[in-house]
């Protein structure tokens, strides 16, 4: 039997999914598919005229298809989700409660990787939809109003009533500021070099883990806010470090490096825009304090 806080949470991202996939959603035809494909891959591949010769106007329409595709994106999405939750952090089975934060011994890098997470959230969900034919306005809109749905399910009822977490009111607060910038950034030019990114101090410290687990798997990451030059990234950081499990210490980086879209933008753009989610992560030498790290 699925626990009933399990339930809750896949309850919640299936509306959030048939609240805002509209029935006249366009997807593209498997000819159209195709083509694009073509497109995207030229010139790394040689390519022969395709065969398919269908036009445009009579390859969307797709409305029912694409809704029921994205509604089972969304029931995915929740089951993967919450089962992830679950497994690092426990069941949300007990009573609700409000999370003591200033106890909870991170010094603040909790609520960075929050603001981090819901930006990343945003911006990959303005994308798909973009993907999926929504103007950019649209787009833009859904994408953070859902993140910032996905990431408020988090904090409650999720979080609230796990008796090991607790939902943080300065998560919340994190999670909505990361969307705000995220929408800011995809809505302003003025805005197009600046970024948040993250790095690691030692790639095989987290073993593999994505989200933090434990002090050691905070510790290890760093929170970039970053300026572009391509193909020169400079950022300035955040991480944590510690002289004990409680007593962390704030750590303030400055870095100099680059990412991987960046470095590949001279050579091919198509290449770079095909791994542009790999721009998250900040290739860099930084400056900790008094010491230079690699």
């Amino acid at each position: 039997m699925i626990p009933r806080f399990r339930l809750v949470f896949y309850i919640v991202l299936l509306c959030i999914g048939l609240a805002f996939t509209p029935a006249s959603a366009q997807f593209p035809s498997p000819a159209s598919f195709v083509i694009k494909l073509q497109s995207v891959a030229h010139p790394y591949v040689s390519t022969v005229e395709s065969p398919v010769r269908i036009e445009s106007s009579k390859q969307e329409g797709m409305g029912l298809l694409g809704y029921s595709a994205l509604v089972s994106v969304h029931g995915i999405g929740a089951v993967v989700g919450y089962n992830k939750l679950a497994d690092i952090w426990g069941e949300s089975d007990g009573a609700f409660h409000i999370k003591d934060e200033t106890s909870d011994h991170l010094a603040f890098n909790d609520e960075v990787s929050h603001l981090f997470v819901s930006y990343k959230l945003s911006q990959a969900l303005t994308e798909a939809y973009g993907v999926i034919g929504f103007n950019d306005r649209k787009a833009r809109n859904v994408g953070a109003i859902e993140a910032a749905l996905i990431m408020t399910a988090v904090e409650f009822p999720v979080d609230a009533f796990n008796p090991s977490q607790g939902m943080g009111l300065t998560d919340l607060v994190a999670d909505y500021a990361g969307v705000g910038l995220a929408y800011l950034k995809a809505s302003d030019d003025r805005f197009k070099d600046f970024d948040i990114k993250m790095s690691v101090k030692s790639i095989g410290s987290n073993k593999g883990r994505v989200l933090g687990y434990n002090c050691g798997d905070y510790d290890n990451y760093i929170y970039w806010l970053t300026y572009s030059r391509s193909p020169f990234v400079a950022g300035v950081g955040y991480s944590t470090t510690r002289f004990s499990a409680k007593e962390p210490k704030p750590q303030m980086m400055l870095g100099i490096g680059t990412t991987i879209p960046d470095l590949i933008e001279p050579i091919s753009s198509k290449a770079a825009k095909f791994l542009k989610p790999l721009e998250l992560y900040f290739l860099n030498i930084h400056l900790a304090i008094d010491k230079i790290r690699y």
